[in-house]
């Protein structure tokens, strides 16, 4: 079973490249590779936690599926925040159909605009959690991370390892692939608990 996992995730990956998702630039096809080699470390305890206005206690950070959408402090974090509604459609089908996942938003804005960040985000209101990571922990912690923010939301397995790179809000084949292959691993629990 473990072996077709890795056949078909490499098949998904090479898939991803060929079908124009990424261009062909050998440059990002390394990038890919790259992530997908390195385990992605989520120091989720050294970041501040909010769900809708509240700063609330971590919960869920065991969660064997995860898409990690990061914000870092070169792109505009309230550009991102004012997007959030874009992702309540997959967010909501996620919770629904596929509750072994996560989506984990990080968000690491400028220094001298966190205050700024704070405020807007407290008045969003939005209803899935948001790690607001102050001290770069997440960059620390995954320096193999390109700086590219075409990198910065991606699928992580079980194990924490990359399976799928891209936004599946910005990209309708990453969309389907992000369901295809979490409706392949929700099948494969149910047929191993059987």
């Amino acid at each position: 079973m473990r072996l077709k996992n890795k056949v078909v995730g490499s098949l998904i990956f090479v898939h991803v490249i060929l079908s124009g998702c990424f261009s062909p630039n050998k440059r990002m096809s390394k990038e890919i590779e790259a992530m997908r080699k390195e385990i992605i470390t989520l120091p989720l305890t050294l970041m501040q936690r909010y769900v809708g206005h509240k700063l609330t206690v971590q919960d869920g950070e065991n969660m064997p599926y995860k898409l990690v959408i990061y914000t870092d402090s070169v792109e505009c974090s309230s550009c991102a925040l004012n997007s959030m509604y874009e992702w309540t459609d997959i967010l909501d089908s996620m919770q629904n159909h596929y509750p072994s996942a996560q989506a984990v938003f990080i968000f690491c804005p400028q220094t001298d605009k966190r205050k700024q960040f704070k405020v807007k985000m407290l008045h969003r209101n939005f209803i899935y959690p948001i790690y607001l990571d102050t001290c770069n922990a997440f960059l620390r912690a995954n320096p193999h991370i390109p700086s590219n923010p075409l990198f910065h939301s991606f699928l992580l397995d079980e194990n924490d390892s990359v399976i799928l790179v891209g936004n599946p809000v910005r990209n309708k084949k990453i969309e389907e692939l992000f369901f295809k292959i979490l409706e392949e691993k929700k099948q494969n629990a149910e047929s191993d608990a059987n």
